[in-house]
């Protein structure tokens, strides 16, 4: 990035879930040392999901076929675990 004035601004959409030390390095010029500042941690957190949970049928008789659709956000990728309790049922 090319100073404006006294700044250089840097914008991005490509950074993961997790901390990232972010740093800025002036590179110098013919009248100027080349200088680093200091870091700055910046968190980035995962964006939140909902979780929507149909059934076929609310009520079945023994040995029944029961269908269970989980609707998750937009945009969501994975898997999702069906549980019965806390016995896992499926992935899917």
């Amino acid at each position: 990035m090319a100073l404006t004035g006294t700044k250089a601004t840097f914008s991005t959409t490509t950074l993961a879930v997790g901390t990232h030390p972010i740093s800025a390095v002036y590179q110098g010029d013919a009248d100027y040392a080349s200088s680093t500042s200091a870091t700055v941690t910046e968190t980035i957190t995962a964006l939140s999901t909902t979780t929507a949970l149909a059934t076929s049928a609310a009520s079945a008789a023994a040995l029944s076929s029961v269908t269970f659709t989980a609707t998750v956000t937009a945009g969501a990728t994975g898997s999702v675990k069906f549980y019965d309790g806390a016995t896992l049922l499926a992935t899917e």
